[in-house]
């Protein structure tokens, strides 16, 4: 407050209440989050190096000490702020799953992966891209064990999701 010149009132006012605030704050880091992303919105021919960079800079947000401090918060003030949970769900993951789930359908209709379902492929790559490492550093660990580093487990990641996602061939009755 001292640094902007005014009362906690006032900056309340601008935006209706410390939770309006928090709010605020919440949907302008998820918006930035998103953008920093760069999930492409055509269908490019070097889907494994996309996913990986995509996984990389999805992974990074997440281990970040400045995202892992604004997770925490949005856990810890959830039960005092109950529109919290949904606006930040709104803003953050379902928003990151629709636009990655657009890439995959595209990808899909290309004929690169045989994605059906890209809204939940999209969850669920992004769930095996952030899992361990996420919760590792939640509890304050070092968000990979010894000997593992950031771009074995992405690379890791997209091959699991790859060989679910592979094309097919038709089967012959």
């Amino acid at each position: 407050m001292r640094r902007v010149g005014g009362s906690k009132a006032s900056l309340y006012s601008y935006f209706g209440s410390k939770e309006g605030l928090f709010l605020e704050v919440v949907i302008e880091e998820c918006d930035k989050f998103q953008h920093d992303l760069h999930i492409p919105s055509v269908a490019d021919e070097s889907l494994e190096e996309t996913l990986a960079a995509i996984g990389k800079r999805f992974l990074q947000m997440f281990i970040d000490s400045a995202g892992l401090e604004l997770f925490r918060l949005i856990i810890a003030e959830v039960a005092r702020f109950p529109d919290l949970a949904q606006r930040f769900y709104e803003q953050g993951p379902r928003r990151s799953r629709r636009a990655l789930g657009e890439y995959l359908r595209l990808q899909h209709k290309a004929g690169r992966v045989d994605c059906p379902h890209p809204e939940t492929s999209a969850a669920q790559f992004f769930e095996l891209v952030k899992s361990v490492p996420h919760l590792r550093c939640t509890l304050g660990l070092p968000p990979f064990p010894p000997g593992q580093t950031h771009e074995d487990h992405i690379a890791s990641a997209v091959d699991l999701f790859l060989n679910g996602c592979r094309r097919r061939r038709p089967h012959h009755k």
